[in-house]
């Protein structure tokens, strides 16, 4: 059964990182990630034989999941979008968390009935082993007979004007837009728009000065009809555009460390902001805050572009972590554009050579594509091998961990090239293309070239927590044959990966297979002698990990999954108190593949130790007195033991209805109440539970961990 549970956290502030336990032998599965396809109408296009349609990308629980979707394909009743802009990676979030787009379609070849069907695939630019995402939406269509108007009247406050409003004068054009793309500007004050039937969000800006007054007005539009609205523009305060900043020297959110040219613009929907001039250019970093306006000048096209290489470059290579740089800039038309890039410093290089594996030596290797993802900041770059399966990616990447894989099929069968290590220098790797039999076998999943022998192997020296002898936890062996089989791995030399497997027959019939997997850490959540910020941003010890589970004779890939032990005090699945994240299940229906003749699972886990040797801000510090090496344990199974599942958490919105009392406000529900003080507010979160019928929710707590000072 599915059950919401509530979860309410008071004394909240900006940093804080929850983490959630629930007694009932609980395991934790996050919700795979949704994306909503919204407000998907047809607006003017403004060019001749063209067909408009906008639509916003929603989010239906975190405004951050829609931020990181990068399109692919838009079609319209199966006509591709006439642009060259796909794959399209938009990163700018209005006002209320959603992305507007629009795109247009040659009018003659969608056909002419008033039912369109709009298709949008895409995936998210934080996942190893990106999933295309299919969106789908009915849309009407334009026609000769299918038409209704609006006629807006725009106003400004007057206080001595009758009504305490006026219209608009001949020379304040205000720009009008629907579903947040502009179609247009106004004439004395008045805007006619002919439009098919839908509901559409109007919203109307003079350049800097005024909008409306509530961001945007819905409008209905009925065929054959005429609808006379009036509507009153907010003059208090500045407008701000949602422009996105852009660089072309880090299209990939990467800058390389030894950049020779920098420039920023400002774009919207693929068009570029003309700019008159800017007046700020502020990096934020962690712990550092530096004003770099002197150091850019604004080129006769509008581009802001750096003045002073080596001293902007001094200056962002003395900052670890993310970078962010913060513009503020207004255009020719007076439109005000802040926005603020985010990026991290590409250091070293990568290449290497995909390799065939000894189960298939003369599998080819060339012409196949390569992709890399930083494991914290969820960075992506892609490459194509050559013919002798050599491969290099162009964009240096910053001392991060990292994942690389490519797959290729051959003769029915699956083959995996996959490899986590932390990019502490310049890499060149070798990296089979391995089967099944190959991963049972024990082959390497990489080494590296440029280095012949391991640095050194992790030891349990000691654990300064009782507690966290749990980093040894793993999961009870069952290994009852058809039924489930279990594995375990321990770090151990650096940059070698230390590799368990197991390998289950599955029963014909079978309807369901299970993924239980669990990772334990003696150096994470907590660090000896080490505040918060030192142990997200400074920390050497950053063990990776991976799971991989392979199905039936072609040994093809039911599931992947990587991630660094450091990246976890960020991301899921989070560290408990103990050192471990509790035991993460996977569910599969396998009926179809059953359904004639047995099968066999193969699990693979796999961890290695990429600890660094120092701080990297303090390089004389010494670490190996509190070193520990992580382990992973894994099983997979026809007959899981029952368990609660957390299937996802998210924050409670306005529309559910123990909660519409509220006040309106950012939709965030929390307080930052200043020191020595409580919140007035609190914030809820709804958790997602499955369990069986015969567990019942007993108690939940909640583990707050904050930055110093905060309440």
């Amino acid at each position: 059964m599915q059950k919401r549970t509530v979860l309410k956290l008071y004394n909240w502030w900006r940093y804080t990182v929850v983490l959630l336990t629930l007694f009932s032998a609980a395991t934790v599965n996050a919700a795979a990630p949704r994306i909503l396809l919204r407000d998907v109408v047809a607006i003017p296009s403004g060019t001749n034989g063209m067909t408009r349609i906008a639509f916003t990308l929603r989010p239906d629980a975190d405004g951050r999941n829609v931020a990181q979707f990068k399109l692919q394909t838009v079609t319209l009743n199966g006509v591709n979008a006439q642009t060259t802009r796909l794959p399209l990676y938009q990163g700018k979030l209005d006002a209320n968390g959603e992305i507007p787009l629009a795109f247009d379609f040659p009018t003659s070849n969608i056909g002419t009935s008033a039912n369109g069907t709009l298709n949008v695939t895409g995936s998210y630019s934080y996942e190893a082993v990106p999933r295309t995402i299919a969106l789908t939406h009915a849309v009407t269509l334009p026609t000769a007979t299918n038409l209704g108007t609006i006629i807006a009247r725009f106003y400004l406050p007057e206080t001595t004007a009758p009504n305490g409003r006026r219209l608009l004068g001949a020379s304040e054009d205000a720009t009008i837009r629907l579903n947040g793309i502009s179609v247009g500007v106004s004439n004395a004050g008045i805007s006619t728009l002919s439009l098919a039937p839908a509901r559409y969000q109007l919203d109307a800006v003079l350049p800097s000065q005024a909008r409306v007054l509530l961001q945007e007005q819905a409008i209905d539009v009925v065929a054959g009809q005429t609808t006379t609205l009036d509507i009153l523009l907010n003059d208090e305060g500045e407008t701000t555009e949602q422009t996105t900043l852009e660089s072309p020297e880090c299209p990939d959110g990467i800058l390389s460390a030894d950049f020779s040219s920098f420039q920023l613009k400002f774009a919207l929907n693929g068009a570029v902001a003309k700019l008159e001039s800017f007046s700020e250019v502020t990096l934020r970093a962690p712990g550092n805050f530096s004003d770099l306006t002197d150091l850019f000048q604004l080129d006769a096209d509008g581009t802001i572009r750096a003045s002073n290489l080596a001293v902007l470059r001094n200056a962002l290579t003395a900052q670890a972590g993310k970078l962010q740089l913060h513009v503020s800039a207004q255009d020719l038309d007076g439109f005000s554009h802040a926005d603020t890039l985010s990026f991290s410093l590409g250091s070293y290089t990568i290449k290497g050579r995909l390799q065939p594996p000894p189960s298939a030596p003369t599998l080819p290797v060339a012409g196949l594509t390569i992709s890399l993802w930083t494991l914290e900041e969820h960075l992506g770059l892609v490459t194509t091998s050559q013919a002798d399966g050599s491969f290099e990616f162009a964009t240096k990447v910053p001392r991060l961990p990292i994942l690389i894989r490519a797959e290729t099929m051959q003769g029915g069968k699956y083959y995996y090239a996959t490899a986590t290590l932390l990019m502490s220098g310049d890499r060149d790797i070798a990296l089979p293309l391995l089967g099944a039999i190959d991963q049972l076998n024990g082959v390497p999943s990489y080494h590296l070239l440029n280095e012949t022998l391991p640095r050194r192997a992790d030891t349990i020296m000691h654990l300064p927590r009782a507690a966290q002898q749990a980093a040894l936890q793993r999961i009870t062996p069952r290994n009852v044959e058809g039924v489930s089989q279990s594995t375990f791995a321990m770090a151990s030399f650096e940059d070698i990966a230390q590799v368990g497997t197991a390998t289950l027959t599955i029963p014909q019939g079978t309807s369901r297979l299970s993924l239980r997997y669990i990772i334990g850490s003696g150096n994470y959540p907590f660090c000896p002698g080490c505040d918060p910020t030192y142990r997200i941003e400074r920390s050497p010890f950053n063990d990776l990990w991976s799971v991989s589970l392979l199905i039936g004779a072609s040994g093809k890939q039911l599931f992947a999954t990587s991630n660094a032990v450091k990246a976890q005090l960020r991301v899921n699945p989070g560290w408990q108190p103990d050192g471990s994240t509790v035991e993460l299940h996977e569910d599969f229906d396998v009926s179809t593949l059953t359904a004639s003749r047995a099968i066999t699972a193969y699990l693979v886990v796999s961890i290695t130790s990429s600890d660094g040797p120092s701080d990297p801000l303090n390089p004389d510090r010494e670490f190996s007195d509190v070193s520990s090496a992580a382990t992973i344990s894994g099983e997979i199974s026809t007959s899981p033991p029952q368990a609660l599942e957390i299937r996802g958490i998210r924050r409670q919105s306005l529309e559910e209805d123990n909660i519409k009392t509220l006040p309106i406000n950012d939709s965030s529900y929390y307080s930052m109440p200043r020191p020595g003080s409580t919140n007035t507010f609190h914030r809820k979160f709804v958790l997602d539970i499955k369990k069986p019928e015969s567990v019942t929710l007993t108690r939940l707590k909640t583990f707050l961990e904050s930055q110093p000072g905060a309440n």
